[in-house]
């Protein structure tokens, strides 16, 4: 078992700071929620705060052809918005506990109409 860890260090460090991450944001999205009843704006303070620590470091930023760019900035960007933003909103009238019950069963549905397809 210690080779094996041993060998796959990154792998379980990768997960575990994954799962905490993960854990952290659902825990202070929903204090902030408690103390800032206010979804839309939490979300924006959220994506602005990305954007200007992505501005940040231009040079690590890829973008490709500008065909690219117009296909992926059209479509992209608004789904993205439309998730974030009502993932907030019922995180706001759900407890967090059914939250995760949620995004935990939310791959089953989608594997059965992937599986339609």
């Amino acid at each position: 078992m210690k080779a094996w860890l041993t060998k796959n260090a990154d792998l379980v460090l990768s997960i575990g700071f994954y799962m905490c991450a993960s854990a952290g944001m659902s825990i202070f999205n929903k204090l902030a929620l408690l103390h800032i009843p206010l979804p839309l704006t939490i979300v924006a303070i959220q994506m602005a705060f990305t954007t200007v620590t992505l501005l940040l470091r231009p040079s690590e930023l890829r973008w490709g052809n500008s065909d690219d760019i117009k296909r992926w900035a059209y479509t992209v960007p608004l789904l993205f918005v439309g998730m974030l933003a009502s993932s907030m909103v019922a995180m706001q009238f759900a407890s967090l506990g059914t939250m995760v019950v949620c995004r935990n069963i939310a791959p089953i549905p989608t594997m059965l109409i992937e599986g339609m397809f």
